[in-house]
């Protein structure tokens, strides 16, 4: 009972089982703990928003930031917690720190065009999102809304993503109640014509299970969700998934599935990396030894 890491733990798993109730009491216990003050005390005040305790979670989070004055995770729960709360000048200071914190905190600015709802100040969050895999970010700011509860800014933060499968998958997952038969027509790569069974698995990611479920000819979500799999551990369903991906025309796919067969197979994984080849010859990864 009086184990802050137990608890903690416990607090966190209670959360993503939806028994909140378990989840404020445990991580109450943890922050009593200089080690997981404040990142217990950041899971609280994230559980206040996603109740609409707007007020609470400020208190919660500024508490995170006695305990650590660095915390980004804090600062950025403030920030939506004064946004929703209708303090704009308290969100303009958390903003403010946040940036001085971390200058490249694209939810920052993300939040001002939240409050605000200036297309310039999209454009300037868009604008500073250089990195390889720009569509990342968005879906992570996503991922930080919808588990706070904001479903709407969550679709806000995707729709400001550039077009990749995966942000459709969330778009489609986010949207599935108020419009369950529309897919956002976003990604343009053709699906492969031929149609493939599939019992969708328990325990993966429920965005692309879905996507499975209602695509299944399409050769997509089965990748994504073989990557999640491999990740797991749960090499039997990754390679299953992998299997019905043949028609695929996308090079990272073959990459990702040679590197899968490299030590099992180490003659189909060199054909995977030849196709690789093929489709992308002119990309440095699948002519990178």
């Amino acid at each position: 009972m009086y184990d802050p890491e137990a608890n903690f733990v416990y607090g966190v798993a209670a959360r993503r089982l939806g028994r909140l109730v378990d989840a404020k009491e445990t991580l109450g216990w943890a922050a009593r703990s200089p080690q997981f003050e404040a990142v217990a005390l950041v899971q609280s005040a994230e559980i206040a928003l996603f109740e609409k305790d707007y007020d609470r979670a400020s208190e919660q989070a500024m508490r995170a930031l006695f305990a650590d004055n660095m915390n980004v995770g804090a600062l950025e729960v403030l920030a939506v917690s004064h946004r929703l709360g209708g303090r704009k000048a308290e969100h303009g200071r958390a903003l403010g720190w946040l940036l001085d914190l971390d200058p490249l905190n694209h939810l920052a600015r993300f939040e001002r065009y939240l409050l605000d709802r200036a297309p310039e100040s999209l454009e300037a969050c868009r604008a500073l999102v250089r990195n390889e895999l720009p569509h990342e970010t968005f879906i992570e700011m996503a991922a930080f809304y919808d588990r706070l509860g904001r479903t709407g800014d969550a679709v806000e933060a995707l729709k400001a993503a550039p077009a990749h499968a995966t942000v459709d998958y969330w778009l489609a997952y986010l949207q599935r109640d108020a419009s369950p038969r529309r897919a956002p027509p976003r990604s343009t790569r053709p699906r492969p014509p031929r149609p493939s069974r599939l019992p969708v698995p328990r325990g993966g990611d429920r965005r692309l299970l879905l996507a499975v479920a209602a695509k299944p000819s399409d050769w997509k979500p089965k990748y994504y969700l073989a990557l999640v799999y491999c990740g797991k551990g749960r090499l039997e369903e990754a390679r299953d998934l992998f299997e019905m991906c043949e028609g695929a025309d996308y090079a990272p796919f073959w990459i990702a599935r040679g590197a899968f067969y490299e030590r099992t197979e180490p003659a189909r994984a060199a054909a995977d990396y030849a196709r690789a080849v093929e489709l992308e010859a002119a990309s440095w990864r699948p002519v990178t030894p």
